[in-house]
C-alpha cells in the first residue's frame, strides 16, 4: 500500500475536518521491541534519545531521558506524502479542510496500531498501514510542558527539512 491509497481512502470517506491544534484526545500505551537508537542535544536541557521500530503490527516509539512527556508526529516523505500525524501542519483535502492529529505519549514513548481511519483517528492507532513506510517518514518530538516538559522539540527521519523553522534540535 503506498501513499497513493492513503490519498485514495481519504477521498472515498465522508470527510470531516479536523482542526485546531494538537488532538488532546489520542493517547497510546508504552510498547514495543527498539533496533537502533538516534541521539542528538540541545542547549539548555538534555535531549532525549528516540527510536521507532516499525512492526508487524504496529510502529513503536521508544524514548529514553529529556524532560517530561512528549507529543509524537510523523509525515510521510515527497511530494503528496501523508502528513495528517504531523503534530504541526496537518494533512490538507481537496475542499481546503485539513486532518491534523498529533499522538501522545509517556516519557518512554508510546505504540500505535496500523490502519487507523484518517477522519476520526482514535488513540493509539496510526493512518499508515503497514511497515512498508519505514524510511520514508520523518518524525516529530515535543516535550509537553503541561506533564513535565520544557516545549522543546526534536526530528529526525527522512526529511527534517520539513520541519524547519521551528526550531527544534536533531536526534
Amino acid at each position: 500500500m503506498n501513499k497513493m491509497t492513503i490519498v485514495a481512502a481519504l477521498a472515498m470517506t465522508s470527510l470531516v475536518a479536523c482542526t485546531g491544534d494538537k488532538d488532546t484526545s489520542d493517547s497510546g500505551t508504552t510498547a514495543g521491541t527498539t533496533t537502533g537508537t538516534t541521539t542528538g542535544t540541545t542547549t539548555g536541557t538534555t535531549a532525549p534519545t528516540a527510536s521507532v521500530t516499525w512492526g508487524e503490527a504496529s510502529v513503536d516509539v521508544v524514548v529514553s531521558g529529556g524532560p517530561g512527556a512528549y507529543w509524537f508526529g510523523m509525515a510521510e516523505a515527497g511530494e503528496g506524502g501523508w502528513t495528517g500525524e504531523d503534530c504541526v501542519y496537518g494533512y490538507e483535502l481537496d475542499d481546503g479542510s485539513v486532518l491534523a492529529w498529533c499522538h501522545d505519549g509517556t516519557d518512554t514513548g508510546t505504540s500505535l496500531t496500523y490502519g487507523g481511519d484518517p477522519v476520526a483517528l482514535a488513540a493509539g492507532t496510526t493512518v499508515f498501514p503497514d511497515a512498508s513506510f519505514d524510511g520514508t517518514v520523518t518524525y516529530y518530538l515535543e516535550s509537553d510542558p503541561e506533564y513535565g516538559g520544557d516545549g522543546s522539540c526534536y526530528v529526525w527521519g527522512a526529511d527534517v527539512a520539513y520541519y524547519d523553522g521551528l526550531g527544534c534540535s536533531a536526534l
